[in-house]
């Protein structure tokens, strides 16, 4: 069982290893594919809602990967907001379901959006 499937995470400094990443590993080890019960697959989307006492429609993602946050947004029913980083591809994939509903420079820029709402 794995958490996530993030390969890495920046500290501010470089990226480091993350659940995805170990997971990779073991994987390949073992021969045998983890479950995820995080991002993107629905479950922990799924527990968070309930947590928040919201539904998919009230409640968007923001994230900085694609092919990690935009597409568990997207497959829990979420919107899926996007914001450029470190991780962020200099390019977006072909495929739909991994295209945000929005596009922030920063997390200071989708609050000062937010706001302005």
């Amino acid at each position: 069982i794995s958490s996530n499937a993030d390969p890495a995470y920046p500290d501010g400094k470089e990226l480091i290893p993350a659940s995805g990443a170990i997971q990779a590993a073991l994987e390949v080890a073992t021969g045998v594919r983890a479950r995820v019960t995080g991002k993107p697959e629905p479950p922990g989307f799924k527990i968070a809602l309930n947590l928040l006492g919201s539904t998919p429609a009230q409640t968007g993602m923001l994230g900085d990967q694609p092919e990690i946050d935009v597409l568990g947004a997207k497959r829990a029913g979420l919107k899926a907001f996007l914001v450029l980083s470190s991780l962020t591809p200099h390019f977006f994939s072909d495929e739909a379901f991994l295209h945000p509903d929005a596009v922030f420079e920063s997390t200071l820029d989708f609050y000062q959006k937010w706001v302005e709402r």
